[in-house]
């Protein structure tokens, strides 16, 4: 199974036991409801205040849920089209995607790095013509500088990301210090 693969299968592993969670969570929620019932009987317009609020409950139980899912989802689109493009491009050009994966998850096991940031920063110097090797030095160079020269209002990965878009469009301050594009493509 590939790295894409592994991501869905943690993805759906993950979700699983959140699924049975809720599910758990929403019987237990119908029964406190249907207890509340019971007790609007007994208890009169007290009980009534109860089930007002384990109805709110629910509700918000429900809202939580959905916000959550929907991120997950929507960060699970934004690894998988930055991890179709990154193939699309090193298929095109010959490069080895396996290589590329191995780097990137490596390059993101420390946490500072974003998965989908790494592998656009990767698609976008392969994009400017830069070999594996030489991708793979410039991010964990990026990487390094951005714990020091990051703007404040960027995580790390946005300023890597960020960062690789300048030296492809060789508009970056980085670009003074790498070694000439020409060597850097001959090589």
């Amino acid at each position: 199974m590939g790295f894409v693969g592994n991501i869905i299968a943690r993805v759906g592993a993950n979700i699983n036991p959140l699924q049975q969670n809720l599910s758990n969570a929403q019987r237990n929620l119908q029964q406190f409801q249907s207890n509340a019932n019971r007790s609007l009987l007994m208890f009169g317009a007290s009980a009534g205040v109860a089930q007002v609020a384990f109805s709110k409950l629910a509700q918000v139980a429900g809202e939580a849920w959905s916000m959550m899912t929907s991120g997950a989802i929507k960060a699970y689109n934004e690894v998988e089209s930055s991890n179709i493009g990154l193939k699309s491009i090193l298929d095109a050009q010959g490069k080895s995607f396996v290589d590329a994966q191995s780097f990137i998850k490596n390059y993101i096991s420390d946490g500072l790095i974003p998965l989908a940031d790494a592998t656009t920063a990767f698609k976008t110097l392969s994009v400017a013509g830069y070999s594996v090797g030489q991708t793979k030095q410039i991010l964990t160079s990026l990487k390094n500088a951005s714990v020091f020269g990051r703007q404040a209002s960027m995580t790390m990965g946005e300023a890597v990301r960020s960062a690789s878009e300048g030296i492809k469009n060789e508009n970056s301050i980085l670009v003074n210090y790498l070694p000439s594009q020409s060597v850097m493509m001959a090589a």
